[in-house]
C-alpha cells in the first residue's frame, strides 16, 4: 500500500472475514507518510494472520517481489490497498483451483462484463484472452495463483506500467490450465490515485518497454495474439501523444521521440500484416492520424458511463 488511509480499513476487513480462514496476511507498506501504516499495525495487533512491513518507497513491482520471497502458502492472490473483496473469494478461487486442478483460478469483477468464457481453459488459449478487454484482463488481484510457480517469476522493477500483465503471461508460459469462475468477487476502483490514472510521466512511457518485451515473448514462443498485440501497442502510443497534448506548460512536456518512432514502426508492422483484417487497419489508421482527436472522443465517452 501507499497512502491509501481512506480505503485501507475497507479493504483490510474484506480480508480478514474471508469465509476461507486459513490465512497468510502480508502487508507491505510501501513507505506511506500518511496514516496506511499505523492502520495496519494496529489490525496487525488484533489479528494473528497479519504480518506489516514497513519498506522505502520502491514501487508496487518491488514489494510484489517481497511479498513472493516470504510468502510459505500453497497459493497467492494480490490485493491492491484501494480495493476490496467479496467474503468468498479465496474459498471459491481456492475450490476452482483444486476442483479443475488448474495452475490459476480466476474470477470476474466490478466494474467489468465477461461473457462467453467457459469454465477451464487452456494457458495457451489464456495467452489470447488475457489481451483481450472483454475477458479477465491483465491483473494480478482477480486471480489465484500457485505458489511454485509464481516464486520463480520476478515483477520487473523498471517497469511502472503494464508489469502485471507482464507477470500473467510469463507465468501462463508456465501454467498448463486454468479456470475461470463466473462471478464478480473482487471490487476494483477506478478512480484511484495510480499510475495509469495520473498525468504523464517517465514511470508511465515504461508501458513501451512492457509492450516491447511482450512482443518478444509471444514472438519467442509463436503465440497467436501477435499481430493484435502491435496494435494494442500502437493505440498506446497514440494514448501517450493525446496525454501529452494536454501538458499546458511546454517545459513539463515530454520527448516523445522514442513513441513516436515506435508508432511509426507499429504501423509499418500492421499494414504489411495479412493477419490483420482491413477494418482494423482502417482503425489504426484513424488512431495514427488523429491521435489527440480520438483521445477527446474517448474521455467524452467514459465520462458518459460514469
Amino acid at each position: 500500500m501507499y497512502n491509501t488511509e481512506k480505503h485501507i480499513k475497507k479493504c483490510l476487513e474484506s480480508i480478514v472475514n474471508q469465509t476461507y480462514k486459513n490465512l497468510e496476511i502480508i502487508l507491505v507498506d510501501d513507505g506511506s507518510i500518511d496514516n496506511s501504516g499505523n492502520i495496519c499495525d494496529d489490525y496487525a495487533k488484533k489479528d494473528t494472520r497479519i504480518e506489516v512491513f514497513h519498506k522505502e518507497n520502491q514501487g508496487s513491482s518491488a514489494e510484489k517481489n517481497f511479498g513472493l520471497s516470504i510468502a510459505k502458502g500453497k497459493y497467492i492472490t494480490f490485493i491492491d490497498s484501494d480495493d476490496y473483496i467479496e467474503p468468498t473469494l479465496i474459498e471459491k478461487l481456492v475450490k476452482s483451483i483444486e476442483i479443475n486442478q488448474s495452475d490459476i483460478a480466476i474470477c470476474n469483477f466490478f466494474p467489468n462484463n465477461i461473457t462467453n468464457l467457459e469454465e477451464t481453459f487452456s494457458a495457451n488459449k489464456a495467452l489470447t484472452y488475457i489481451m483481450d478487454k472483454r475477458y479477465f484482463r491483465g491483473y494480478n488481484w482477480n486471480k489465484l495463483y500457485k505458489l511454485e510457480i509464481a516464486k520463480d517469476i520476478q515483477f520487473c522493477t523498471d517497469i511502472y506500467m503494464s508489469e502485471d500483465l507482464l507477470f500473467n503471461c510469463n507465468y501462463l508460459l508456465k501454467a498448463k490450465k486454468c479456470s475461470y469462475i463466473d462471478e464478480k468477487l473482487y471490487h476494483y476502483n477506478e478512480n484511484n490515485n495510480s499510475i495509469s490514472n495520473s498525468k504523464l510521466s517517465k514511470k508511465y512511457l515504461t508501458i513501451i518497454d512492457s509492450y516491447n518485451r511482450l512482443v518478444d515473448l509471444y514472438k519467442e514462443n509463436k503465440l497467436e495474439y501477435l499481430p493484435h498485440l502491435y496494435i494494442d501497442e500502437f493505440k498506446v502510443c497514440c494514448d501517450i501523444i493525446y496525454k501529452n497534448s494536454l501538458i499546458k506548460d511546454k517545459k513539463d512536456k515530454l520527448d516523445l521521440k522514442k513513441v513516436y518512432d515506435k508508432k511509426k514502426k507499429l504501423f509499418n508492422e500492421i499494414t504489411k500484416s495479412n493477419s490483420i483484417k482491413l477494418n482494423k487497419k482502417i482503425e489504426v489508421c484513424i488512431y495514427g492520424l488523429m491521435p489527440v482527436f480520438i483521445g477527446k472522443l474517448r474521455k467524452i465517452k467514459k465520462n458518459m458511463h460514469k
